[in-house]
């Protein structure tokens, strides 16, 4: 029987054609890393000890300066658990004062978002006097295209001291928040709205908290080196400052 030359070639073409698609989909597919991956990467990329600066305002009004102490711990494979310890510097004694302390447990979802459950005490600026406060809250983000982490928060928060008694049980919304590394320094930047109410009263707060760390764990170091540099005259901040 006469072989039909046309239609075999046509024939070979085609699955030539499907083979190449196919392993082009497959590299492809290999190549591609998953989402889980980005972000447990980042976590991975900042376990460790650091040493930082937090600065906080309520309503645009500037609170001192709080510093910390991390520690970023990888759990298994999907979580990371974060310790977080502030303190102020103590002019009289020229030594740290243990003000506040937070705790992030960190988990990536299947789908590459990041879970942060977060608890913690410390204090908040409320009409320039410093009153105390703890919090819960839960921040999910996801990676952004220049490696950070980004996404939005709520939860809860309560703080002491107030008329009536009215900031026992606060509403935190209107979160957002942005994890990022670059050069060495992790950077967290968190804004957020908190809001109370009871009985006919009640009081909004824009609090916006930015903070920033390098690898370390001497704390102390970092509180004189930068109450040092604030004490000179202007101008005159070395430079790398």
């Amino acid at each position: 029987m006469p072989r039909n030359t046309t239609a075999h070639n046509t024939g070979a073409a085609a699955i030539r054609l499907a083979l190449g698609l196919a392993l082009v989909i497959s590299a492809a597919c290999w190549a591609q890393p998953s989402p889980q991956g980005d972000s447990a990467e980042f976590f991975r990329s900042v376990v460790g000890e650091w040493i930082g600066i937090c600065e906080q305002s309520t309503d645009g009004e500037q609170a001192d300066n709080k510093y910390f102490r991390a520690v970023i711990r990888q759990i298994d494979d999907k979580s990371f658990n974060g310790e977080f310890t502030y303190y102020r510097y103590d002019e009289a004694t020229r030594s740290p004062l243990h003000i506040g302390d937070a705790t992030i447990l960190s988990t990536i979802e299947p789908d590459g978002t990041v879970r942060n459950e977060i608890s913690g005490r410390g204090t908040m600026l409320v009409d320039e006097r410093p009153k105390p406060q703890e919090h819960e809250i839960v921040e999910v983000l996801s990676r952004a295209d220049d490696g950070s982490l980004t996404g939005r928060m709520d939860g809860r928060i309560s703080v002491g001291d107030l008329p009536f008694g009215l900031g026992k049980n606060g509403r935190i919304y209107d979160g957002r928040s942005t994890w990022s590394l670059d050069d060495g320094v992790l950077t967290i930047h968190q804004s957020l709205r908190a809001g109370f109410r009871v009985l006919f009263f009640s009081k909004c707060f824009t609090v916006v908290a930015h903070s920033t760390a390098r690898r370390g764990s001497d704390v102390v170091s970092l509180m004189t080196e930068k109450t040092r540099i604030a004490a000179q005259p202007a101008g005159h901040a070395p430079k790398g400052s």
